[in-house]
């Protein structure tokens, strides 16, 4: 007797003598489970048919199913500015978290890549995060990824990408930066460059600047910022901008100064406060 229909029925898997779950045969003669149950280290698997009205019960040879013991990783992928200029710096951000139960640090390093060209490597430091800077991306829609590479507790991530936008052609080139004028609330910033182009400047207490002037959008070589209110006694960061004609920004090397006076690290002291002239309806209080 020759049976040339598919079997039927249901498909038991183990791992070892543990039954982790049951399927039905589809119309392919094919079952499946999805199981998330398995612990690191290698497992024997085996898939046991039950048989039907036409054909026998049969078992699998065994299958070595081998499961890391790493906790799982997750990468996320941040840019500081998107759209970007042609000739601008952006920092790729990646922070590496863990995925599972484990709730150490990772250690390790992150390559960031353009495509399938990697753009460089950065170290995470205690908080899982790891940062690379370029200016060198092209005018064009760039797919960046960040990818770590595991430890000895976590095992290896890589983010979604990010679709960093370049636009603009060749950026003007900023040079002759110079400041004076300088005192505890403000100080005058000029540079050069060699197209016309708008003035604007970036700056801030930390390295990553934060602030940016009132942007002067007269295309011109030579120009000139004033920067008003800042705080006594405190060093600040700054960073030259300017922007041609074809949309492309060129940007100065950064530099810093100090304000005059004393730095404010609080509000006033009151001290020798003294009430004279008491009376059932008023006192004089002396500060």
């Amino acid at each position: 007797m020759c049976i040339r229909d598919r079997p039927t029925g249901t498909v038991t898997f183990y791992d070892g003598a543990t039954s982790l779950g049951t399927g039905t045969l589809n119309g392919s003669g094919v079952a499946t489970i999805a199981t998330s149950s398995l612990i690191g280290g290698p497992h024997s698997i085996t898939a046991a048919y039950g048989g039907d009205s036409n054909f026998s019960s049969s078992t699998s040879t065994v299958l070595t199913q081998t499961v890391s013991s790493l906790t799982a990783s997750a990468t996320a992928l941040l840019s500081s500015v998107n759209p970007a200029g042609s000739g601008q710096p952006v920092t790729f951000t990646a922070t590496v978290s863990s995925n599972g139960s484990l709730r150490t640090t990772p250690t390790g390093s992150v390559t960031f890549y353009d495509g399938t060209t990697a753009l460089g490597m950065g170290t995470l430091n205690g908080s899982g995060v790891a940062t690379f800077t370029t200016s060198s991306l092209s005018s064009a829609s760039h797919t960046i990824t960040a990818a770590y590479g595991g430890d000895t507790n976590y095992s290896a991530s890589t983010s979604g990408p990010v679709i960093e936008v370049v636009t603009g052609g060749t950026p003007p080139q900023v040079g002759y930066v110079a400041f004076w004028g300088l005192n505890n609330s403000g100080i005058t910033v000029s540079w050069s460059t060699d197209v016309a182009a708008n003035t604007q400047l970036a700056y801030g207490t930390t390295t990553s600047l934060g602030q940016l002037s009132p942007l002067q959008t007269a295309l011109t070589a030579s120009h000139g910022v004033v920067l008003t209110g800042l705080l006594s006694g405190t060093k600040y960061y700054f960073v030259a901008q300017s922007t041609g004609a074809n949309g492309a920004t060129g940007y100065s090397t950064q530099y810093s100064f100090t304000t005059t006076g004393t730095a404010v690290t609080g509000p006033p002291a009151i001290s020798n406060v003294a009430v004279s002239g008491v009376t059932n309806t008023l006192s004089l209080i002396h500060i």
